[in-house]
């Protein structure tokens, strides 16, 4: 829930506005993920790396949601 009214981009979002966050659209993103409609979750362990960040400093998972809460 917005706990105030903000702006983000192009659009309005006014105080107490409930905010969804679409994971399924996220995790079905093609240009992310190798197929994404099959069910494999070891495909956050397949780096060499490990799970950390991708170069871009971004994560291909969401394990504890979208940000802040209050």
């Amino acid at each position: 829930m917005a706990a105030r009214d903000i702006r983000y981009k192009e659009h309005h979002i006014p105080e107490g506005a409930i905010i969804v966050m679409n994971t399924w659209g996220i995790f079905h993103d093609a240009e992310v993920f190798e197929n994404p409609d099959t069910f494999d979750p070891e495909r956050y362990v397949k780096s060499e790396y490990g799970d950390g960040a991708s170069p871009d400093g971004l994560r291909d998972t969401l394990p504890f949601g979208a940000g802040r809460v209050s």
